[in-house]
């Protein structure tokens, strides 16, 4: 878990090589991938937000920290499509699912806060509502 997610908090801001996103889904256990995800994915969403609360400038600019976090889980869905059509073996596809169901889930929940214009963690909760 120490080395899987400092790997994984590298696929949340850059462009996602998809060499690179394989073979880190390939080196651990499925567990620990999906953990390491999701831990990574929890504390930017926690970041973007702390971001959109000191600086409410960022909200109409191109530079909006949730759209950019959206964008990168389009595209990581992307990869994850277009690897689970490669031959993969049955773990590796089992994988690759569950990294689908996981992005997708990313993905409207991204939708959700942008569309509610949830500006600070705070506002979350309105959510639920």
């Amino acid at each position: 878990m120490s080395q899987s997610v400092p790997v994984s908090n590298q696929f949340r801001l850059n462009s996602i090589d998809p060499v690179e996103y394989t073979n880190w889904g390939e080196k651990y256990q499925a567990q620990l991938v999906f953990l390491s995800a999701q831990i990574s994915w929890s504390k930017l969403v926690e970041s973007d937000l702390k971001k959109l609360e000191a600086n409410t400038e960022l909200e109409n600019s191109d530079q909006h920290p949730l759209v950019l976090a959206l964008s990168n889980v389009e595209n990581t869905l992307k990869i994850l499509a277009d690897s689970v059509l490669q031959d993969q073996a049955a773990l590796g596809c089992r994988k690759l699912e569950h990294l689908i169901i996981e992005h997708v889930h990313r993905r409207d929940v991204l939708r959700d806060l942008l569309g509610k214009n949830v500006n600070n963690s705070k506002s979350v909760t309105d959510c639920h509502r």
